[in-house]
């Protein structure tokens, strides 16, 4: 995969209350639990499972390096070092939703 063809994504919220198709969706994306993180090849089903599961995560394009940092994981990542604005509100007010490359500076905050 070419950087340019690759999306991280983030779980930042439970499964509390989530309507079951989208759970489904996350556990298919391999997001069953919070902080879960994932990179996947950017192709037009993943970006609408991306968007159908977007108040439950956040994505964006990631790099080769941030690929590498995922990869070397065995656990999901902890919390973001400096917290994280809140769930409740779309990037860039809140952590929910597309937010193109600066999801790689979040990764690396996590690790």
């Amino acid at each position: 995969m070419k950087p340019g063809n690759m999306l991280a994504a983030i779980r930042l919220r439970g499964s509390a209350s989530t309507r079951r198709g989208i759970e489904d969706t996350l556990k298919i994306l391999g997001m069953g639990k919070m902080n879960s993180t994932v990179v996947v090849e950017d192709t037009p089903t993943i970006r609408g499972m991306m968007l159908k599961a977007g108040d439950y995560l956040t994505w964006g394009e990631a790099t080769e390096e941030t690929k590498k940092i995922v990869d070397g994981l065995r656990r999901g990542l902890k919390p973001a070092k400096g917290g994280i604005k809140g769930i409740r509100g779309r990037y860039p007010k809140g952590e929910m939703g597309y937010r193109g490359e600066k999801i790689n500076e979040l990764i690396k905050r996590m690790v």
